[in-house]
């Protein structure tokens, strides 16, 4: 059975990882560590994402298992490193909210980049060898979607791999009460005090306020959904052991499109990371691409572009040499003899260099004068 929905994945997914990617460049430059982690790491899964959907659209051939064993480590740390973002987002804007800290010290802002490095960064890293000590199989290929993680169902998998969204979107949401309590306690100062923060033509009181909600609404909702889909997978909680958990590890297993998508909890979990990707970048371009500087990244993007497809079309293209033509006014019925003359010269060789073309020229022109006055010399008889 055929996706209906690859090619508009793709699509959407690619404009997302170029739309959240362009804007890096300022929020570097501003230090906002959160939002540049949530950036990077949202466009390394779109990545991911468009790779495994183009390699495996209607096949499950293990073609590339590098690939594959590298995007099935890196796919939970997504799933981890993401809401990690958030919550270092989340951190940085309850800091703002705060009175105190808009007169905030060197040191204290290098501590609180310090720690958004080791949330956003270092605890999604970690979990890479982490998750290999609950990894049943090599990986699972799923059609249509791509490589998999085979994570056994048993005690270990939560506190080591699969809790971790969930406690960190949970740890978001409340940072986003407190945030949205302080907005509506203080909205008339901050509103002040926020405006010189934010270059947008939107009140930044109302753009902080909606990216708290969405944080709240959206991200707790999908990150429990997710737990409870993985508590209901199929088969009972197996008691752990090295020896049983790793005993079939080297097995690849292919699982067609009509088997994933038959059990309601597989394809629901399934759908709902693959299409969190290019969710996350679209929301981040909402909130963030909008903005007065970021459509000037953008603007200067494309013109760069342009500007460097019209170079190597212009490098391309085949010059042509300059000719010498030689004109003459026909005083005579062998004005045909004349014009033969200025077409042979005109029919130069484009390889000829600069010095020979004078050589040439005398040679054209004495060649033809001898041709004229022997043609010429019957009339004067």
């Amino acid at each position: 059975m055929s996706d209906p929905t690859f090619l508009a994945y793709v699509i959407i997914t690619g404009l997302g990882f170029l739309l959240v990617l362009v804007p890096l460049p300022w929020h570097l430059r501003s230090g906002n560590v959160g939002t540049c982690l949530f950036m990077l790491w949202t466009a390394f899964a779109s990545v991911f994402a468009v790779v495994n959907s183009f390699s495996w659209h209607k096949n499950t051939r293990d073609r590339v298992p590098v690939w594959c064993d590298i995007s099935v480590h890196l796919m939970l740390s997504f799933a981890t490193a993401i809401p990690a973002s958030l919550f270092c987002i989340a951190r940085q804007l309850y800091a703002i909210t705060r009175v105190s800290a808009i007169q905030i010290t060197a040191a204290q802002r290098c501590r609180d980049r310090k720690i958004d490095v080791v949330i956003g960064l270092c605890l999604p890293i970690l979990q890479m060898p982490l998750q290999f000590i609950v990894q049943t199989r090599r990986y699972d290929i799923f059609e249509d979607i791509g490589c998999q993680p085979a994570i056994a169902n048993t005690i270990p998998s939560y506190p080591l791999v699969l809790l971790w969204p969930t406690i960190l979107c949970i740890l978001s949401a409340c940072y986003c009460l407190f945030i949205l309590r302080t907005f509506i306690a203080r909205r008339f100062e901050l509103s002040k005090s926020l405006s010189s923060d934010f270059q947008s033509g939107t009140n930044p009181y109302l753009r902080l306020i909606l990216l708290a909600s969405t944080i709240f609404v959206l991200g707790l909702p999908i990150c429990g959904y997710m737990l409870y889909l993985s508590l209901a997978q199929p088969g009972e909680l197996v008691p752990y052991s090295w020896a049983t958990i790793h005993a079939d590890f080297p097995r690849v297993q292919e699982v067609p499109a009509s088997v994933w998508r038959y059990n309601s909890n597989i394809r629901m979990s399934v759908e709902i990371y693959r299409w969190a990707v290019p969710c996350c970048s679209w929301v981040f371009f909402l909130f963030f691409g909008l903005s007065e500087e970021a459509r000037k990244h953008y603007k200067s993007s494309y013109r760069r572009v342009v500007e460097a497809s019209c170079r190597r079309n212009a490098a391309k293209k085949p010059q042509r040499p300059p000719r010498y033509v030689i004109t003459a006014r026909c005083v005579s019925p062998l004005h045909d003899s004349v014009a033969q003359t200025a077409f042979a010269f005109n029919r130069i060789p484009h390889e000829s260099t600069a010095s020979n073309k004078p050589h040439q020229l005398h040679a054209y022109i004495g060649y033809h004068l001898q041709y004229l006055r022997q043609a010429y010399h019957p009339f004067q008889s």
